[in-house]
């Protein structure tokens, strides 16, 4: 009888566990998302400031700022898509995004001429 007692108690153990688990993981990925979501979108608001000064120097936008404007954060990649006297368009991702219902891989940015409409010009926004 204690066997058979000590078996149904690690059972029912298992089955709260997994339960915990079903419930717990899927918040800890939303919350780690955000967190990289935010990063992400500090980064961008960096990229609009270098850019900026870059402008404040040479008149124009740049598609390759010098390390010495600006570096992303670990993790995170950059792309200025378009760039000219007029305004740019960039947008940034981080390998360590988990995919989730939302499924938001990216965020961008735009400034200038690049603002599409709907979008806020020097807000970045993850879609």
């Amino acid at each position: 009888m204690g066997a058979r007692s000590s078996f149904v108690d690690l059972t029912a153990m298992l089955i709260a566990l997994v339960a915990l688990a079903i419930i717990i993981v899927p918040q800890y990925l939303r919350i780690k998302n955000n967190a990289h979501l935010a990063t992400i979108r500090s980064d961008l608001r960096s990229l609009v400031s270098a850019e900026e000064s870059y402008y404040s120097d040479y008149r124009t936008y740049t598609t390759a700022l010098p390390p010495a404007q600006y570096v992303p954060s670990p993790g995170v990649t950059y792309q200025v898509e378009a760039a000219d006297a007029t305004g740019w368009r960039a947008s940034a991702s981080s390998r360590s995004l988990v995919r989730s219902h939302r499924k938001v891989t990216s965020c961008h940015v735009a400034v200038g001429s690049a603002v599409h409409d709907g979008e806020t010009e020097a807000d970045p926004t993850c879609p």
